[in-house]
């Protein structure tokens, strides 16, 4: 009764499924998930036709309707960021 079968298997601590400092998973998809979120606020942006200005975005709505000037100016600048951003992602 004390004594284990010949072909019991034990697992190995070793492998690296078991591994604590093995590399997260989520981390090879972070850049990508961020180029999805800029591209879809950019399409909201687009598709409400309201312009989030400023880093922290305080206060710093810009209408389409009220001043499209300024609405299409930042939203070239976006574009910009965005296209230079997706390169930077691909080419990493």
């Amino acid at each position: 009764m004390g004594k284990e079968p010949s072909t019991c298997i034990k697992p190995s601590f070793t492998e690296s499924r078991f591994q604590i400092d093995s590399e997260p998973v989520i981390a090879p998809f972070v850049p990508y998930l961020l180029v999805l979120v800029i591209v879809a606020t950019y399409a909201l942006q687009i598709w409400t036709g309201v312009a989030v200005a400023g880093w922290t975005g305080d206060q710093s709505l810009i209408r389409r309707s009220n001043t499209p000037r300024q609405y299409w100016f930042v939203m070239g600048l976006q574009t910009l960021v965005l296209v230079l951003g997706t390169l930077l992602v691909v080419k990493s």
